[in-house]
């Protein structure tokens, strides 16, 4: 099944996936598991939502990349890279709350807890 609306285009897989797309070009998938990708035709910026979340931030300068790692207080963890240039050459994260602006600004955040 797909739906269309002004600003997205939702399609929903009978194995229980499903996609959505922007009119920016991400197209964010969800498999039958519940994980989620995102793919952006850009990224403007990368941070954190609130720094009172975060554990631990690593920051290695090495053959002209900037790493940072990020690991929160409840264990979820984000890496990202620059190059020399500022553009962004390398992100992933796991266990984390993200936020993607309709700017392609992405926010990481400690996960939500479920509510008991």
């Amino acid at each position: 099944m797909e739906l269309e609306g002004n600003d997205a285009n939702i399609k929903l897989n009978p194995d229980g996936s499903a996609s959505f797309s922007t009119k920016s070009g991400g197209v964010y998938a969800i498999d039958k598991q519940g994980n989620v990708s995102i793919n952006l035709q850009r990224i403007e910026s990368v941070g954190i939502h609130n720094l009172a979340d975060v554990a631990e931030h690593n920051i290695e300068r090495v053959a002209g990349l900037i790493s940072h790692f990020v690991r929160f207080v409840d264990g979820g963890e984000a890496r990202f890279a620059y190059n020399t240039q500022g553009q962004l050459v390398d992100l992933s994260a796991a266990n984390v709350g993200v936020s993607v602006s309709n700017q392609n600004e992405i926010l990481f955040r400690r996960k939500k807890r479920a509510a008991a």
